[in-house]
């Protein structure tokens, strides 16, 4: 009956052996892994694997010197470093437990890397011991390296990661480099202020998941956000073309009154935006349709009487016009809330059924 031994294990597991000096693994004695690493340190001087083989031999050497039972095994995995690699250090760990009857394995390795083959090991024999050996280099920053791996890997697979850590920067760099090909590279500063701006505006008020949920091409509203975001931005630029014609502020009440006489644009885009909410209320959950019906009107109404406002400020109209402008939408808006009183009973009824 075979004595069960010792089983002093070297792991190449992206198979630097076999792809610098063409060595297969299993290797199975000192004599094969002592030319073996012979092999590889003339191949490669700078190779940490060759160091490991050094090692377990070593290692190997003492416990004979102990007289414990015991044999120097090399596994080499794959360059395609994963589950190809793992499954091939796998198989040739099978070969070796035909040969050798083995009671536990004392692992000799280099860093983590080689470890993530453990799992593998222990569903097959105990593992007594890992020797890790530092080479030249510091563990700390081994260890550093493959945490940072690790870190963007995660950030590369997340979605929304990736576009906070790299889609964010490669657009201010875009920002930098438009500004810089224009000859105005202080406009680099300004829209980098601004997209900071915008993004911290956008997920402090939760404007973010609000612009995810309503903008969906599902949706009935969509057409009508769309044309309305469109109608927006045209009026926000209508409105800065207008703040130029005022180079001091010295009567601000004017100026604002003027801006807000001007940007009909922004105005249509509230109305239309309004318009497609309450068609999205309608046929998807006519519960809502009166609050959105009134959030609708009144902001027409609001609209208005601000628009109306800003033309009595500039003397455009009178104050007589004024008033009756402001009349007219608070009867309309009387007369609103009696018939959306009447359409609410009406409409509930279907509404629960």
């Amino acid at each position: 009956m075979f004595e069960k031994k010792i089983l002093v294990l070297s792991v190449d597991r992206d198979n630097d052996l076999g792809e610098k000096t063409g060595i297969k693994g299993p290797l199975i004695g000192e004599k094969n892994i002592l030319n073996a690493a012979m092999e590889l340190g003339t191949a490669d001087p700078t190779e940490s694997d060759t160091n490991v083989l050094f090692r377990a031999i070593q290692v190997f050497r003492k416990l004979k010197k102990e007289e414990t039972p015991c044999e120097v095994v090399a596994l080499t995995g794959d360059i395609d470093v994963g589950v190809k690699s793992d499954i091939v250090l796998s198989d040739q760990l099978d070969q070796v437990l035909k040969k050798i009857k083995v009671k536990g394995v004392i692992l000799v390795t280099d860093g983590r890397e080689d470890e993530n083959i453990l799992p593998t090991l222990q569903s097959k024999v105990p593992i007594i011991s890992i020797d890790r050996i530092v080479i030249q280099q510091s563990e700390t920053i081994e260890e550093t390296y493959f945490i940072l791996h690790r870190y963007i890997k995660e950030v590369m697979e997340d979605r929304k990661l990736a576009g906070l850590m790299i889609g964010a920067p490669g657009l201010i760099f875009l920002l930098f480099g438009a500004a810089f090909l224009l000859g105005k590279p202080q406009l680099g500063w300004f829209g980098f202020l601004f997209v900071l701006g915008i993004y911290l505006f956008f997920k402090g008020f939760g404007i973010d998941n609000f612009l995810k949920r309503e903008f969906s091409p599902k949706r009935v509203g969509f057409v009508f956000y769309l044309i309305a975001v469109l109608l927006g931005i045209l009026g926000v630029w209508q409105s800065y073309y207008y703040l130029l014609q005022f180079p001091t502020w010295q009567s601000i009440p004017l100026v604002i009154a003027t801006i807000l006489s001007r940007i009909e644009l922004i105005y249509v885009a509230f109305a239309i935006a309004m318009f497609g909410r309450f068609l999205e209320a309608y046929s998807t959950n006519k519960k809502e349709v009166m609050s959105t019906l009134a959030l609708t009107f009144f902001t027409a109404v609001f609209s208005f009487i601000l628009y109306q406002s800003a033309n009595f400020i500039l003397g455009s109209i009178s104050l007589e016009i004024l008033m009756i402008y402001l009349v007219v939408a608070g009867s309309l808006t009387v007369l609103f809330m009696r018939l959306t009183g009447k359409l609410r009973v009406k409409i509930m009824p279907e509404a629960c059924s």
